[in-house]
């Protein structure tokens, strides 16, 4: 150990160290890399530091308890309103999400207030509402690490199996109900089951009106001359993959 000459003694360490600081959130899912579909149930999950989960209970409207706000990206910027745990000062109808719960299930929406949410490059942020300043810039939030596809919802109502169409016939009808903003659709059948070939019946049926569950039809005027016991009808979203 050195001695200066007032022989004062100086002590130094041999040994390099570091200041980590760990993330005050981490979110788990989604992922990312996909796609989710309008209506369908997505769970959001997170873990969070212990600082955060001093309570076990967050009722609405107490600022002392740990609360976490949800937010939806696209291409990195913020839509508007917050998906969950808008606080007290904002529009009221939106969840206080308390930090320890550590999950928050997510119905889907067509839009998010005046933005269509069909597309791509969606992301999840899960940030502290201690402090907007640290959420804004980045500090205090978790972001999910890959981007995601929204996608309007199909679901074919007729036929739906079991049916006798007669060939000739002039008089079937194909119906469907939609959910989401899309625009047009592909109506195909196959006469060899999932696997196809695919032939196309119609490439640009609109899919919908926009308004969850609505419903449609397509008067299908010239059925193939086929015989066979394992017809498929599909449709699919021209912007998206078959359903």
């Amino acid at each position: 150990q050195p001695v200066s000459a007032d022989r004062s003694v100086t002590l130094s360490s041999a040994l390099s160290w570091s200041v980590v600081e760990f993330p005050l959130l981490t979110v788990r899912s989604p992922l990312g890399g996909g796609t989710v579909r309008v209506g369908e149930v997505v769970p959001i999950t997170w873990e969070h530091a212990a600082g955060m989960s001093a309570e076990s209970s967050c009722p609405p409207g107490d600022a002392t308890r740990p609360t976490v706000q949800i937010e939806l990206l696209r291409d990195g910027s913020v839509v508007t309103p917050a998906i969950a745990g808008v606080p007290d000062a904002q529009p009221p109808g939106r969840a206080v999400v308390c930090a320890s719960h550590g999950q928050y299930e997510w119905v889907v929406p067509a839009r998010l207030g005046d933005v269509k949410l069909i597309g791509e490059s969606f992301q999840i942020r899960v940030s502290d509402l201690a402090d907007p300043v640290d959420r804004q810039t980045g500090r205090n939030a978790a972001v999910s690490p890959r981007t995601f596809a929204i996608r309007g919802r199909l679901e074919l109502v007729e036929p739906n199996g079991g049916e006798v169409w007669v060939v000739g016939s002039t008089d079937k009808t194909i119906r469907w109900r939609s959910w989401g903003d899309m625009g047009t659709c592909t109506l195909s059948y196959s006469a060899e089951g999932l696997d196809g070939p695919w032939r196309v019946i119609e490439d640009q049926v609109a899919c919908g009106t926009g308004s969850p569950g609505s419903s449609s039809r397509y008067a299908w005027s010239a059925d193939p001359d086929v015989t066979s016991k394992r017809v498929r009808i599909r449709i699919e979203d021209n912007d998206g993959p078959p359903t």
